[in-house]
């Protein structure tokens, strides 16, 4: 059975955190409002499986490793793009779960 691709993205992103998340859950009270950090591994994904598209200015400077200005407006689009995007991707599974659980509900 292939895995949808949204799943295999989330699971991608899932991996890479599980470690950050658990130092994470230890220092803050609200973590069920967080879904990403966008830093800059999780863009990389997004990006390699086609979520995220830049501009073709953005695409050159991302491509040759440019170092981005920090807080400057291609590194803010960056992280607000992945936050989205995540978020996107949150909401695609949870209705991925909820439409398989019903369809399994239904054919019992």
């Amino acid at each position: 059975m292939a895995i949808h691709p949204l799943l295999h993205c989330a699971l991608m992103i899932t991996y890479e955190y599980v470690n950050l998340m658990i130092w994470i859950l230890s220092q803050f009270n609200d973590m069920d409002l967080v879904t990403t950090f966008p830093d800059y591994r999780v863009p990389q994904i997004l990006r390699h499986v086609d979520v995220l598209q830049y501009e073709s200015s953005l695409d050159e400077l991302v491509d040759g490793q440019v170092e981005l200005e920090k807080g400057g407006i291609d590194e803010v689009s960056i992280r607000a793009g992945t936050v989205v995007a995540v978020e996107e991707i949150v909401q695609k599974v949870k209705e991925e779960i909820i439409s398989s659980v019903a369809a399994d509900s239904d054919s019992e």
